[in-house]
């Protein structure tokens, strides 16, 4: 019987123990077992080469095998499978955040410029981002966007964005207004398949969930909400009669409007302060409307037993941000107690809490689930998380 084989109950592959010692067995089989054949002999050591060789051909099979279904498949065997279903694979994203120059009238600052977070703890690294294009100082300001340097969820608080690191002669100050918007890492398999498997309703014959679908695959869409009032009077929501509320997190205005022109019911009332144009293919224009969701910012202070260094403070900040900024979605409240979770990440802290309050303003005294409104999403930092005493 074959050591590597498929039935019905799937792909059976040989191990390399069972490869050396079926080559072995067949060799002795021809000259005799008195043959040394032992692992330290030359003849040994070349079975154990035949044997390795015909053990990674097996393992290249099973990989051959699995990598035909989204459930088996990994890697680039699983994108190029998503890509049947529109699927594409999301690469990693950069943070990014508005900042505004100073300095000298006339300065220019090139695309490229390096600047940094101040930070006062000696254990924190500052986060590095770099101006996106080149700027010019105008009336001793100018307004810009930079990108960090490095991909995922780099954090950069409001104001903290401060320390100009590429020194140029008459550039002396540099500030961020807002927080930054988080990056992210590359899609991993697992929220890959969550995404092939949500794009079967893209052909579906129910316009939300079509809808919902088309949105989702649109480039650099984080997040999507698709209501619907199909009664004659205004819902609970404050949508007007028989009419659709998409709300859109991410994604250019151009390939948000082409989704929502491709999969919106005929007649239907578009509701949405975000307004794009497209055109038909008789040459008329449409305009689609759509919402990008409310930030509600969170805020958490968690009490230790006792304190706790600088570098597990910032761990506990950084590791309920990143969860939090994570499991955000429209309309999906922050749960209390799935803040234990993150800090349990942390080494040796999570019998240390005493207690982790949450709220939507500063200085939080609430152990209750924060609730968000349908139209609005979580928004995490670092810097809004505090870690006391």
């Amino acid at each position: 019987m074959a050591l590597t084989f498929i039935d019905d109950d799937g792909f059976h592959r040989a191990r390399l123990d069972q490869r050396l010692a079926a080559l072995t067995a067949a060799i002795q089989a021809i000259v005799g077992t008195d043959k040394d054949l032992s692992p330290e002999s030359p003849d040994g050591q070349l079975i154990g080469v035949f044997a390795e060789m015909i053990a990674d051909s097996d393992a290249l099979a099973e990989a051959v095998f699995n990598g035909r279904s989204a459930a088996g498949a990994r890697g680039a065997a699983l994108a190029r499978l998503a890509l049947l279903n529109g699927v594409i694979k999301k690469g990693a994203q950069f943070s990014t955040v508005p900042i505004v120059l100073t300095g000298t009238t006339g300065t220019v600052i090139p695309a490229g410029s390096l600047i940094a977070t101040l930070e006062t703890d000696p254990n924190v690294v500052p986060s590095v981002f770099a101006t996106t294009t080149t700027l010019t100082l105008v009336s001793g300001t100018a307004s810009g966007t930079a990108q960090a340097t490095t991909a995922g969820p780099v954090h950069a608080a409001a104001t903290k964005l401060s320390v100009p690191l590429t020194v140029i002669s008459g550039w002396t100050g540099v500030s961020n207004p807002v927080d930054a918007t988080l990056g992210s890492f590359q899609e991993t398999d697992l929220e890959l398949r969550s995404r092939r498997a949500a794009s079967v309703a893209l052909p579906s014959q129910g316009i939300l969930d079509g809808l919902f679908a088309a949105l989702s695959q649109v480039a650099n869409v984080d997040h999507v909400a698709v209501y619907e009032n199909p009664d004659d009077t205004v819902d609970g929501n404050g949508l007007p009669p028989h009419s659709i509320n998409a709300i859109v997190d991410g994604g250019s205005a151009a390939d948000i409007a082409q989704a929502m022109w491709i999969k919106k019911s005929l007649g239907v009332t578009q509701v949405g302060a975000v307004t794009q144009d497209v055109t038909d293919t008789q040459g008329r224009t449409h305009t689609m409307r759509w919402d990008v969701p409310l930030p509600t910012n969170v805020y958490v202070v968690v009490t230790m037993a006792a304190a706790v260094g600088a570098a597990t403070k910032t761990a506990i900040q950084n590791a309920i941000a990143d969860d939090g900024t994570a499991t955000a979605t429209i309309g999906g409240d922050v749960i209390w107690a799935r803040l234990f979770v993150p800090i349990s990440t942390v080494p040796g802290v999570i019998n240390s809490v005493v207690s982790v309050f949450l709220g939507s303003a500063p200085g939080p005294t609430s152990e209750a689930n924060l609730i968000i409104a349908f139209n609005a999403i979580a928004r995490f930092d670092s810097s809004r998380v505090t870690v006391v005493p």
